[in-house]
């Protein structure tokens, strides 16, 4: 619902990026004419959802116009105490401010809460229990809350002739918090015990994301072509804090109703990351079924961590890095084609190594 996707070689244009395919996604749009849906379901393990959409001009000129969907949906499993409830949220609106020009502004928000299953321990040979499908050894306080919170600002402007000028700046901010008990030994085959760990994290993230760009197609040769260039600046903090304890010795009668322990956060790193970019795309037909794709980023990242236990920082820059990528496209038929590229990839990394240092980036 909430991603942006053009076609093949976008990912020229979403920050530094590992190498793999691209999977388009376009949020949804308001429109001028009334419209909407709304479903509603119920199903085994206690499942139920819930589900709408509606959309219409807000202004009898439908230069205003707006959208909203909504959806819940709360399951339990075949396995005892898991469940999931889910709570989304998504509207917007859309500014007709001249008849080339258009502002819209988007906001979304997502909620999991789950009771989650963290699996069963296994013996040393590697032979699973003899139990049923919905054994357990989840405590009842496992959880897995998480929250995704998103504003979108963009100003279109739809050039003459064809092509646009496009602004985005999308700002989002994430949380998972999450405890759970689980094993980390394997079944005793003669008491039928087994050791069980507990671990909890906190992780949270903000960042801003901006784009700026011109596509502009071109007439030649009986052909159209299209060339694009734009500049993009993407911010991003998280922090993340960590600890585990031990619940000691357990069995399948003892584990579900093991104590909650306290953990002691041992673990707490803010990590800071900006990245920079211009970048620049073509699209050349040498002839009708036919497209020959070349572009490139020229980037730089800054990338800051703080251990703030310890109270120390280490740190990562670099500018001036260049990331081609060459593509052609055949189209087989209108509904069918066929495509061939390269790429190299630049991607700043957050994790760190044993020494509590940043790691470098990964290039391919």
């Amino acid at each position: 619902v909430i991603g942006d996707g053009e076609a093949a070689g976008d990912h020229l244009f979403g920050g530094a990026a590992e190498p793999g395919g691209t999977v388009n996604l376009a949020r949804k749009r308001a429109l001028a004419e009334p419209g909407g849906t709304a479903s509603a379901s119920i199903g085994s393990w206690d499942s139920i959802r819930g589900e709408m959409d509606v959309t219409s001009a807000l202004n009898p000129e439908k230069t205003v116009r707006g959208r909203l969907v909504a959806a819940y949906d709360d399951r339990e499993s075949w396995v005892k105490g898991a469940s999931t409830e889910s709570k989304l949220a998504y509207g917007t609106v859309e500014f007709d401010l001249d008849p080339d020009t258009t502002l819209s502004i988007a906001l979304s928000h997502d909620q999991k809460d789950k009771s989650p299953n963290a699996g069963l321990p296994a013996y040393a040979s590697g032979a699973f229990l003899d139990v049923s499908r919905s054994t357990t050894i989840s405590p009842d306080w496992n959880r897995f809350d998480s929250t995704d919170s998103q504003g979108l600002v963009e100003l279109q402007h739809r050039l003459e002739g064809g092509g646009e000028i496009k602004a985005a700046t999308r700002l989002t901010n994430r949380e998972t918090d999450f405890k759970y008990g689980l094993s980390n030994g394997v079944v005793n085959p003669t008491t039928g015990s087994f050791s069980m760990n507990a671990i909890e994290r906190h992780w949270d993230e903000q960042s801003i994301a901006s784009d700026v760009h011109i596509t502009k197609p071109v007439e030649a040769w009986g052909l159209t072509h299209v060339f694009t260039a734009g500049v993009d600046h993407r911010y991003t903090n998280n922090g993340l804090t960590a600890g585990t304890a031990s619940l000691g010795s357990q069995t399948l009668a003892t584990a579900s109703s093991v104590v909650e322990p306290t953990i002691a956060q041992t673990s707490d790193n803010d990590t800071t990351l900006q990245q920079r970019a211009l970048y620049g795309e073509a699209r050349i037909k040498p002839v009708a079924p036919l497209t020959l794709i070349a572009g490139g980023r020229l980037q730089g990242y800054d990338l800051a961590n703080r251990n703030n236990r310890t109270d120390t920082s280490t740190s990562l820059s670099d500018n001036g890095v260049f990331v081609p990528f060459l593509g052609a496209v055949v189209d087989l038929t209108p509904q069918i084609s066929a495509y061939v590229s390269y790429s190299e990839a630049f991607q700043p990394q957050t994790n760190l190594a044993v020494s509590g240092d940043v790691i470098d980036p990964r290039e391919s």
